[in-house]
């Protein structure tokens, strides 16, 4: 229920605060009055559009604001609960600003919020019958609440609601751990192979130290050849780039010369198939 509208700086209005008494009300007045703009601000204050044409001339920015008594909307309360927004005796107030920057705020309660939070919650509130977007009554997702509401079901869909949701958390739980042990059993079976592998291999000590040494050898081997390509590659696109390219060449294969004289256990594939 809405209980209090105020407005500034709005169209025409430079600051008014109209109070809403519990029960039905009504606002009449001659054409020219000012009925729409007070419709047009409340639908600014449900998430409405607005552009800086709202914004009172000779002003900065538009604000309207409106406090909301939500006690006995177990939807709105329900919003709130999950986003931790508090309400004051069961009232609470939203507030939004329109800046001719460009820059606008929404707060629902004392919390800032985005837009499209604003027009869900205000969904929950208010049915401007004079816009149709915002009739709920066209929402089809919102046909089974008010079903269940007229049938007196909406405790027992609420603990239905929390049994499903204990479900899916429970069931993606289980697939995480379904997922784990398919992981554990791949990676027992990579680990055995391995083991199996190297008992069949039957390595000796210095077999061992062998392989190591030749895997130290290969890692300093390909470090240097990372280095020198990228130098040959940017001297291929001249005449004396090419040479320089030899001499790279040259040099690359005499370190790799030098290494393997120096560790005749090491065998390198480069010097042997002559591709340098």
């Amino acid at each position: 229920m809405l209980e209090e509208l105020h407005i500034r700086n709005y169209a025409l209005i430079d600051n008014i605060c109209v109070s809403f008494p519990a029960g039905f009300c009504v606002l009449t007045g001659e054409t020219g009055a000012g009925k729409s703009i007070l419709v047009g601000a409340l639908s600014l204050l449900l998430g409405g559009r607005a552009g800086e044409d709202i914004i009172r001339s000779g002003t900065e920015e538009a604000e309207v604001s409106g406090v909301f008594h939500v006690a006995g909307n177990k939807d709105a309360q329900a919003w709130l609960e999950e986003r931790q927004i508090a309400t004051e005796e069961g009232s609470l107030v939203i507030r939004r600003i329109i800046k001719k920057t460009g820059r606008g705020g929404v707060f629902i309660g004392t919390s800032p919020a985005a837009l499209a939070d604003l027009h869900a919650f205000a969904e929950l509130l208010v049915d401007l019958h004079s816009q149709h977007e915002h009739q709920s009554l066209f929402s089809v997702e919102n046909h089974r609440r008010y079903l269940d509401r007229y049938a007196g079901l909406e405790e027992r869909v609420g603990g239905f609601a929390e049994s499903f949701a204990e479900l899916a958390e429970a069931r993606k739980k289980y697939e995480e751990l379904a997922l784990s042990a398919r992981d554990r059993e791949r990676e027992t079976e990579l680990l055995s192979f391995a083991v199996q592998e190297i008992g069949e291999a039957a390595l000796k000590d210095e077999e061992e130290e062998k392989g190591e040494v030749e895997e130290e050898m290969m890692k300093r081997s390909r470090n240097e050849l990372m280095l020198v390509v990228p130098t040959l590659l940017s001297q291929f696109t001249t005449r004396s780039g090419i040479n320089n390219c030899i001499c790279l060449h040259k040099g690359f294969k005499s370190r790799m010369i030098v290494t393997h004289n120096n560790d005749r256990s090491f065998s390198c594939t480069a010097l042997t198939n002559g591709s340098l």
